[in-house]
């Protein structure tokens, strides 16, 4: 699992960014990666003291799994729609 997040991390941003801001691509991708970074170190403690908390009949982390798999295709989705006149199709993946 870490290796998908590492391919993404060094391969799609990087991408992403220069397809977004061919011109300050580099500035760019640091604020963003710095963003990312910065929202991780805070949200990661509450979330883990919240699920430490928290218990169900599935378990303490399930429900927060699902939930923030939930959240996350949701924001995916919505990313996707708000940015898809930036998208280039040179550097899909999967072309149509």
């Amino acid at each position: 699992m870490m290796g998908v997040f590492v391919a993404f991390l060094q391969v799609f941003l990087p991408l992403q960014v220069q397809a977004f801001a061919p011109d300050q691509k580099v500035s760019t991708l640091g604020l963003v990666m710095g963003i990312g970074g910065l929202c991780a170190a805070l949200t990661n403690p509450i979330a883990g003291t919240l699920s430490d908390h928290s218990g169900s009949r599935f378990g303490r982390r399930t429900p927060w799994l699902l939930g923030s798999a939930l959240v996350s295709l949701c924001a995916r989705r919505r990313l996707d729609h708000r940015f898809a006149p930036y998208r280039s199709d040179r550097h899909r993946l999967c072309p149509r």
